[in-house]
């Protein structure tokens, strides 16, 4: 990670590569084939956004932006999560 910062000494902005960390914490298998997953998305950066790919829909999940951000989410086999940190880098994950 790499900050510019302002002759004010505040950020002007941020070069990062490190993409976001997903991580599923517990599964539970739903009446209908869905599944619960709760899990939690990091960045140095920050978590920008995360969103749901379901059936080749893009759902934006209603989460607050940080560096640690919890999520649960219901969503059929196979959706997969995408996590978007402040500097654009983005991560996948495939929900069991």
């Amino acid at each position: 990670r790499l900050r510019f910062l302002n002759p004010d000494g505040s950020t002007a902005f941020t070069l990062d590569n490190d993409p976001p960390r997903i991580q599923l914490e517990r599964t539970e298998r739903l009446e209908g084939g869905l599944v619960r997953v709760y899990g939690r998305v990091e960045d140095n950066v920050g978590v920008e956004r995360v969103v749901l790919l379901e059936k080749g829909r893009y759902l934006p999940l209603s989460l607050p932006k940080g560096t640690s951000v919890p999520f649960a989410v219901v969503a059929s086999p196979g959706s997969v999560l995408i996590a978007v940190d402040a500097a654009e880098n983005r991560a996948s994950r495939r929900l069991p």
